[in-house]
């Protein structure tokens, strides 16, 4: 065995020493501040946009890559094309850009695509057209048809290991597979045929930190990986800084770090089979982050998300209280007063701070129409602008909701309160209202199609073109007077009232053209300050769509909607696994990384209320937005609540970015949209009410008070039908988390890492426990939660 491991040291070593090409030399004012995402490789080429990392790319003299692969620089474009053989392509490997002021590593990550195969026989007349739509292609049938040869219908697919539900669609008539019995519940009352890719049954790589002192870390590992990427800042950091022996890496820390407020090392390991759990280390002026509060407010990881809509949330100026007067609008899609004035009261009295929040999300704030307008589809029903999507302006701020003064204020409040503010920008369309429909109508897609239908709400076939309403014009992004004016548009929100971020709207619907020149034009001028400002989209669709926006040059991260929709189904029904969500998890990890900067959602504006499926007022079953018109939705089941407590427990406590949907605090109900949109509910609540509430406060708060919440690996413990347990760890410290969602109670037994056997643990939420050595045994009451801290 000693041999063995002096073998592995000695290669680990030469791979470190082949694999380090900057001489250990970094740049004293580095064109590249921000760590770059690693690339996900296509299944044979890739094109990069150098720019992405490096905005000037006339600076870049060259690249360098694993032999392996074809290159193709394009210095006029800055573009850089890989192609190579799928078979051939390294697990992990290296692209290094080369520039006189320095140089800059980039991970590059193979695709975990495999081929799959998908075939039938139809039984009857032989059809003309054989579609398949599902979660492989975001239900578009249009991108991939089966070839009829044999008496079969088939097709090939590379695919990511997962579950994927999806449907047939034989001459336009969607049906399930015949030949595949394999069935999911689709959440509204029907089922889906369901394609399983197979993972690779051997355990991949795992990683994990074990101790720090002020100049250098140890991180150890299992699962034999044979390759190690270690990363200060964007640079790849070879044998003076990282040694390996003994199943441990050691990663000295270099002394320019010191001279850095806040930056990172980053570990990355594989073997010939799989990749590890990325790690993130975040370092405060060269010594490794023990706390939240070392963290510091301005790192995007750290942020604990509370998303308002400004007209529902608190009225604290009643004489802007101008709904529209029409007798054809319902109070509930009307304006009812909430302003800005509202939130600053609520800033004033602690709300967000004393709940453990610490950047809130306002809805669109621009200016609407003064005048309802009709929705396209049937009924046909009246709304008011009340929400904020429907701009006739987007430099100027709805006079129902404050002014520009108000609205700095707001924002210099939060930040002295060390909160941030993230502001929802509407991009995708304008208002007919808007000048732009009048001054630049070639600024706009058709709103007939060649076919003679009408382009609305044709969300994937016309993804990049569709119109929300006849009254909502869709804007053209392959023109670039568009992208270069709208990009500006929201420049002006950051240049002249200093907004920390973005939500934006109906990302998918957007050419990604946009959102690069966006991003270019935030890292020019808002960079020089270290100031990151945190773009989050929001896209319904697959994670191979989702995933396509998140890089260096578009987003940081995306609502989790594929897991928050897996999370509702099994915290809901009693019949669905753990395993369930544990694939989910799993599967969100493989796209976008062990430390992602995705939104995980209790709720949104979109969706009914989780607490109103929970509690029995609303089915899955039905249409969630005319249940909202035909009967009031109340809590029936105050079992619900626990139930909410339970995903609310999970959003607090699993990798990325928790997001509290306002009322979610306190189970506030609502049916879909505008039921969902009620006005915030802040005094005379329920003993329910008031324990989710008191809930929500302490899970907030352990995230902010065990960093191990935000930096820390995940481990699944223990996954079964009706019991999930995880661990979340961090240089010692660590954080169990352990759900019981059925009717029972459950005494759960669960080992944890022989380095936390002397560990003293902390019970959050009263569960009978005992720990002997390495063995847990917790006793939890019907659905319920705890999470154990080990100190």
């Amino acid at each position: 065995m000693q041999q063995f491991r002096l073998i592995s040291a000695i290669l680990f070593v030469l791979y470190f020493l082949s694999s380090c090409q900057n001489g250990d030399q970094f740049p004293e004012k580095p064109l590249l501040t921000e760590c770059a995402i690693p690339v996900t490789l296509g299944k044979d080429s890739t094109t990069l946009f150098l720019s992405d990392f490096i905005p000037e790319t006339k600076v870049i003299d060259s690249i360098s890559v694993d032999k392996l692969f074809k290159k193709v620089f394009n210095p006029i474009n800055g573009t850089l094309q890989l192609s190579y053989l799928p078979d051939q392509v390294p697990i992990q490997s290296v692209m290094t850009i080369w520039t006189a002021q320095g140089n800059y590593d980039i991970l590059l990550r193979k695709s975990h695509k495999i081929p799959t195969h998908i075939s039938f026989v139809h039984r009857g007349s032989k059809p003309k057209h054989v579609q398949i739509a599902g979660d492989i292609n975001s239900w578009n049938p249009a991108e991939n048809s089966l070839l009829f040869e044999e008496g079969r219908w088939f097709t090939k697919l590379y695919l990511n290991p997962g579950r994927y539900q999806y449907k047939l669609v034989v001459d336009g008539k969607w049906m399930n597979d015949p030949s595949n019995k394999d069935s999911a519940s689709n959440g509204i009352g029907g089922y889906n045929s369901v394609l399983d890719v197979k993972t690779s049954p051997v355990a991949p790589p795992q990683l994990f930190t074990k101790s720090s002192s002020d100049k250098s870390l140890k991180i150890g590992f299992s699962n034999n990986p044979t390759k190690f990427f270690v990363f200060w800042q964007n640079h790849l950091l070879g044998k003076s800084f990282v040694t390996v022996s003994d199943g441990e890496l050691s990663i000295k820390i270099p002394g320019i770090a010191k001279k850095v407020q806040h930056s990172y090392i980053r570990v990355f390991a594989c073997n010939g089979q799989s990749e590890a759990n990325d790690l993130l280390i975040p370092l405060q002026e060269g010594k490794v982050v023990q706390t939240f509060q070392e963290a510091g407010k301005d790192r995007p990881e750290t942020q604990i998300m509370y998303f308002l809509l400004v007209d529902r949330f608190r009225n604290g100026d009643k004489s802007n209280d101008k709904p529209v007067i029409d007798k054809e609008i319902d109070f509930k899609s009307n304006y009812q007063g909430g302003d800005m004035a509202g939130i600053i009261e609520e800033i004033k009295n602690g709300y967000f701070q004393d709940l453990g929040f610490n950047t809130i999300w306002i809805s669109p704030i621009f200016q609407n129409p003064e005048t309802g307008f009709v929705e396209y589809p049937a009924p046909h029903r009246k709304f008011s602008g009340y929400h904020g999507y429907w701009p006739i302006s987007l430099k100027k701020i709805d006079h129902r909701f404050g002014n520009d003064s108000l609205f700095r204020n707001l924002i210099a409040m939060a930040h002295q309160q060390n909160m941030r503010v993230v502001m929802d920008y509407v991009a995708n369309h304008v208002h007919q209202e808007h000048p732009i429909n009048k001054l630049h109508p070639n600024w706009l897609t058709p709103l007939v199609l060649k076919d003679g239908r009408k382009n609305i709400r044709i969300w994937d076939e016309q993804r990049l073109t569709t119109w929300f309403d006849t009254f909502l014009p869709d804007l053209d992004y392959s023109n670039p007077e568009v992208i270069e004016a709208m990009s500006d548009t929201a420049m002006y929100w950051v240049k002249n009232f200093g907004v920390d971020g973005f939500r934006h709207d109906a990302t998918k619907h957007i050419h990604e053209e946009f959102w690069r020149a966006l991003s270019q034009k935030i890292k020019k001028e808002t960079n020089p300050s270290g100031k990151h400002l945190y773009q989050v989209g929001e896209t319904f669709g697959s994670r191979e769509l989702i995933n396509n926006y998140i890089n260096s040059g578009e987003m940081d991260g995306q609502f989790d909607f594929n897991l928050y929709f897996d999370a509702r189904s099994v915290f809901l029904d009693e019949k669905e696994s753990f395993s369930k969500l544990n694939a989910s998890l799993k599967s969100s990890f493989e796209y976008y990384g062990y430390h992602h900067l995705m939104a995980n959602i209790t709720g949104n504006h979109d969706l009914a209320r989780f607490i109103s499926y929970a509690g029995k007022g609303l089915s899955l079953n039905e249409d969630e937005k005319e249940a909202g018109w035909s009967r009031k939705i109340e809590v029936l089941d105050t079992l619900g609540y626990y139930k909410l407590m339970q995903l609310e427990a999970m959003v607090f406590t699993i990798p990325g970015i928790p997001v509290m949907y306002y009322g979610d605090e306190i189970g506030m109900p609502g049916a879909g949209d505008p039921d969902n949109r009620r006005f915030m509910k802040f005094d005379q609540l329920s003993p329910f009410e008031s324990k989710v509430k008191s809930t929500v406060k302490t899970l907030a708060h352990l995230r902010q008070e065990n960093i191990e919440l935000i930096y820390g690996e995940y481990q699944p413990l223990q996954v079964s039908d009706q019991v999930l347990v995880y661990l979340r760890s961090y240089f010692g410290k660590a954080s169990i988390v352990a759900f019981n969602k059925s009717n029972t109670v459950q005494n759960i037994s669960f080992q944890v890492p022989a380095r936390y056997n002397h560990k003293f643990p902390v019970v959050n939420f009263k569960s009978k426990t005992t720990k002997i050595q390495r063995v847990f045994e917790v006793q939890l009451k019907p659905y319920s939660f705890e999470i154990i801290n080990l100190e």
